[in-house]
């Protein structure tokens, strides 16, 4: 193995053993991929992740690592091969692997409905059972999490909510559906995930460094994690959480995820012997909807097929691709955010290596958005009109001949200073989900402003959606706020980083516009006045805030 640092005084550099009998076409790839790895840690010396390691395996040994940034930011602690970090979800393959373990003991049987192995599991169906291979691929009909924790509570609610669909009909990612898996296992096996997990998995691939849980005990010893500033290009620390669900719990290092990995590109057989047989590491890597398998995405293609998985929580970052025919594999961990053109020149990058094909150049970082990109004049549907200008490099709202400084608190979202009039923000709508794409309107509460040259026509607001427009805050959940506003007469979310057309269902309940069949479900209850106090989001509880 060798182990590169783009940190050269922090570098462990070990020479790698390679036979002395490798053939021409062996020692070209190997000096095909030392350059490729050079090139790699010269890229990241100007990335603005704050740590990353990558790890690439054959299909007997893990051949290169690579190192790079600070494991925590304030102390200047260094990543080494060593550090541990959240594997996120590449942890639901885990939960998959241990219950098709318990299938071949004949305890666990994916196609019954999931309450005879977990009987408080209850949702309301008109359409049948939940069953096992449901939630193993993702097909349950249910939304994406439940309470946002890792608590058995958000798994238990799910009898308040009804199915929108038939199970096995769409593919909807659904972290609490695999956090009834977890529960599931341990319903079964009558011992905690962790423990389950370690016992099944980690501890007979000989992962020793890893963790079946995220908890305190590895606080200030894995990694520290970073999220981006909602306000600048800076990073801020992500808050710590302890984990324990199957759905995403596990703590890994480079050597031990490239060993899982490796497991994988063996079709289910570890240093000692196989962990499950060939044909449940067939029904593991069978693809439903999505390509999506049992706790696995597959992915075609010209080279051959992929397993896959990425996973994120808390920061934390983590990716493993198994080029099944090609018998390679990579992992990366990070401890937060990469410029995604950038993540994804390293795996093509390590891909054409392996074919011995020219290195492409580095991906050259995109432009940050100026705030001339959001500068002009705005009109609502009763003429009132808002000035936005670009001063010195500030966005500015011109207001009764003064020019009021704004902030930006998300993406294409500002707010004014703390003594501005209103308590809405500033959300700006673009012609497309492309950040570069024209802005072409901005939403002020429960106001619609649109931008002059734009194809759009300004509509004042349905005086039924008005009392839905605010910011409201899942306290102890999520770190994003969800920002409700009306756009061009419907009802919009700023929600998880993204914004999203709301379409009414009747009394209060909305769902996301796409897809049509979208699970997701927000219930706005507790109207005061004309203002709702409060919505439920996947039963996630959320209060409105008098703040932007």
């Amino acid at each position: 193995m060798r182990i590169y640092s783009s940190k050269s005084f922090f570098a462990a550099v070990l020479c790698a053993v390679f036979s002395t009998s490798a053939t021409g076409a062996q020692q070209q790839n190997n000096e095909k991929l030392d350059e490729a790895v050079d090139l790699i840690r010269q890229a990241l010396s100007s990335s603005s992740v704050p740590g990353m390691v990558i790890g690439i395996s054959d299909r007997d040994r893990l051949q290169r690592v690579i190192v790079h940034g600070y494991a925590d930011l304030k102390t200047k602690r260094p990543v080494t091969a060593e550090t541990g970090f959240a594997i996120g979800s590449i942890s639901k393959s885990m939960t998959a692997i241990a219950l098709l373990q318990l299938m071949e003991e004949n305890r666990y049987d994916p196609t019954l409905p999931a309450s005879d192995f977990l009987p408080w599991f209850s949702v309301k169906s008109s359409y049948g059972d939940v069953t096992g291979h449901h939630l193993l691929t993702h097909t349950a009909s249910l939304p994406d999490d439940n309470l946002c924790t890792d608590s058995p509570a958000g798994t238990y609610q799910l009898r308040n909510y009804e199915l929108p669909y038939a199970p096995g009909t769409h593919h909807w990612y659904s972290n609490v559906g695999y956090q009834a898996l977890g529960f599931t296992l341990e319903a079964i096996e009558k011992a905690p995930y962790n423990s389950i997990i370690e016992r099944r998995i980690l501890t007979p691939l000989g992962m020793n460094a890893s963790h079946g849980r995220i908890d305190n005990t590895q606080r200030g010893q894995i990694a520290e994690s970073y999220d981006p500033s909602p306000a600048d290009d800076s990073l801020v620390e992500a808050p710590w959480v302890e984990y324990s669900a199957g759905d995403g719990s596990v703590v890994s290092t480079v050597g031990d995820l490239s060993t899982y990995a490796r497991f994988i590109l063996n079709r289910g057989a570890g240093p000692d012997g196989r962990l499950i047989s060939d044909t449940a590491f067939s029904l593991f890597t069978t693809p439903l909807f999505e390509g999506y398998a049992y706790g696995i995405e597959i992915r075609q293609t010209q080279q051959g097929v992929v397993y896959e998985h990425t996973g994120a929580i808390a920061g934390y970052r983590a990716n493993l691709e198994a080029h099944m025919d090609e018998g390679y594999s990579i992992v990366t961990l990070r401890n937060g955010p990469i410029e995604p053109e950038l993540g994804q020149w390293i795996l093509d990058t390590i891909q054409a290596a392996h074919h011995n094909l020219p290195l492409k150049a580095p991906p050259v970082k995109p432009e940050k958005i100026s705030a001339s990109h959001y500068a002009g004049t705005y009109r609502n549907a009763a003429g009132q009109v808002l000035q936005f200008e670009d001063i010195s490099g500030k966005l500015t709202l011109k207001s009764n001949d003064k020019s009021v400084e704004l902030k930006r608190i998300a993406s294409a979202i500002f707010r004014g200073p703390s003594d501005h009039p209103g308590n809405s923000a500033y959300i700006f709508g673009q012609a497309s989900e492309d950040t570069q794409s024209d802005v072409t309107d901005v939403a002020y509460g429960a106001e619609w402003y649109v931008k002059d040259g734009s194809n759009l026509t300004a509509t004042p607001a349905p005086s039924e959606l008005v009392p839905y427009a605010g910011h409201y805050e899942t306290y102890g959940c999520s770190p994003e706020p969800l920002r409700i506003f009306i756009r061009n007469g419907k009802l919009a979310g700023h929600i998880d980083g993204e914004m999203t057309a709301l379409v009414p269902l009747g009394n209060g309940l909305f769902r996301p516009a796409e897809p049509a069949f979208n699970p997701e479900r927000i219930q706005f209850n507790t109207i005061v006045g004309d203002k709702a106090f409060a919505l439920k989001a996947a039963d996630v509880p959320a209060y409105r805030v008098e703040t932007p």
